[in-house]
């Protein structure tokens, strides 16, 4: 199964009922080795994950409205304007911020 899957699946236990998971990638801490957080975009909200080190959610850090937009994102590790936390996206991952900006209508 692919990290996003894992994500996805990951992220079942914090979302509401008939709450559903559009798209989840991986995000860093300035200060963190590896990639420890992971943002759910869903049809009603964003939702900051922790991370353990083998990558499975293991707490809801935050949430923020989903008229939030993400991107658009550039250069090697792009700074999410959201959740105040100075998280930051690799360049792998742009595609996903891209399609969840798509999914809220931007």
């Amino acid at each position: 199964m692919s990290i996003r899957g894992k994500l996805r699946d990951g992220a079942t236990v914090y979302l509401q009922p008939g709450e559903q998971v559009q798209v989840a990638f991986l995000a860093k801490r300035r200060t963190a080795p590896y990639n420890d957080r992971a943002v759910v975009a869903t049809d009603r909200r964003l939702l900051l994950l922790r991370l353990n080190f083998f990558g499975r959610p293991t707490a809801l850090l935050g949430t923020s409205e989903r008229h939030v937009r993400l991107g658009p994102c550039r250069g090697f590790m792009y700074r999410l304007p959201v959740f105040d936390s100075g998280l930051a996206v690799n360049k792998r991952f742009f595609s996903d911020v891209a399609e969840a900006d798509r999914a809220a209508g931007f």
